[in-house]
């Protein structure tokens, strides 16, 4: 078996380039003993590739009831109702528009995006996730910038207790932060995507704690068979980011990824803990596949920005048998700047904005192949 390791550079460029991952191993800081236990699997340094069921999972999801719904005032009458804390929402088919008003003008809570409640979950239609479609292209800015103090947010929210949302599509948050998000209040939760479709924001899927609120806070997310396609909305434009987020210092991440495809993104995979200290974000990819980016994958150990350092932080990165393929590059367009990203995989230890200093983070990423 041969061994590719790659080093932190500015850019590493390619053209049209191809990483078949096939192992991958690494070692991180130790965690304290208060977050012992948290990451979602232990990783050997077998070269063989451990194998999924997308329909298994490492959480315990007790359901008191289901609750089925039909149209979107059913749907916001369930998500919005702490009654069914603990329940799961099953979707029928269709097309469901978010809006901030109900019938008659009188303003939904939340802006009206769906923020789900205490061990929630969203199911739309089993072995279609194309049947149930979420759209929040009605939603106003004014829906996105009032979950204080968060500055900007997503369409549906998750991150109390143990959530989930499966097999449905999530489209058209063009003025918010993504289409789905993370950043519920609590100090730990469990997260599941699978077998959903996210397009057309700023980002498709953002896990992330942010501010000083979820400082220490952990997430242990599970991210299985999903697509994240043509989020290209400001300049970013990221399929999925993972991410301690402005203060949230020492907050801890375990992700999963398993099988997901991301692709006409500017970033198909974004992994940088950002304007925080002493984060740890851990993330475990498998059966991936980044292609027709303008990136295929970022992985950095902290970025310091706006007079907030980042210091003290580590990322770790393993994978298995992920694809990086065609990753050609997308202009980006913003009125400070015109850059071209144009690469398969980019790592590195640290980033520094606006003269602020980054020091002892770490990006931890050691490639095997077979070729």
């Amino acid at each position: 078996m041969s061994r590719i390791k790659l080093t932190p550079m500015p850019l590493l460029v390619a053209a049209s380039i191809i990483f078949t991952l096939a192992a991958f191993t690494t070692t991180i800081q130790a965690q304290s003993a208060a977050t012992a236990g948290n990451n979602l699997y232990s990783i050997s340094d077998s070269p063989a590739s451990p194998t999924f069921n997308s329909d298994e999972t490492k959480f315990s999801f007790v359901s008191l009831a289901v609750v089925n719904v039909t149209n979107i005032e059913e749907l916001y009458a369930a998500v919005n109702n702490s009654a069914n804390a603990g329940n799961q929402i099953v979707i029928a088919p269709g097309v469901y528009q978010l809006s901030a008003n109900a019938p008659g003008g009188v303003a939904r809570p939340n802006g009206g995006r769906l923020e789900l409640q205490e061990n929630m979950s969203l199911r739309g239609v089993v072995g279609d996730r194309g049947a149930v479609i979420i759209d929040a292209i009605n939603l106003p800015l004014s829906s996105f910038n009032n979950a204080a103090p968060i500055p900007l947010t997503a369409a549906i929210r998750m991150g109390r207790g143990t959530n989930s949302i499966e097999w449905l599509t999530a489209r058209n948050a063009v003025n918010g932060n993504a289409n789905i998000g993370t950043e519920l209040a609590s100090t730990a939760t469990n997260i599941r995507v699978a077998h959903v479709a996210l397009t057309n924001s700023q980002r498709g899927l953002d896990v992330r704690n942010f501010g000083a609120a979820q400082a220490g806070r952990v997430i242990n997310a599970e991210i299985i068979d999903n697509e994240f396609y043509n989020n290209r909305i400001g300049v970013l434009g990221e399929g999925l980011r993972i991410a301690s987020q402005r203060g949230a210092n020492g907050g801890i991440i375990n992700a999963t990824l398993a099988g997901n495809r991301s692709y006409n993104n500017f970033f198909g995979l974004f992994v940088e803990n950002n304007q925080s200290n002493n984060a740890v974000t851990t993330v475990f990819s498998s059966g991936n596949r980044f292609f027709e980016n303008g990136l295929g994958a970022l992985v950095g150990g902290g970025l310091s920005a706006n007079a907030i350092v980042a210091n003290g932080n580590t990322v770790s990165f393993t994978a298995y048998g992920d694809v990086f393929e065609n990753n050609n590059g997308f202009q980006q367009q913003s009125t400070t700047r015109h850059r071209r990203v144009r690469s398969a995989f980019v790592s590195r230890f640290r980033r520094n904005a606006g003269n602020k200093q980054s020091s002892k983070n770490q990006a931890n990423r050691h490639f095997s192949s077979s070729v």
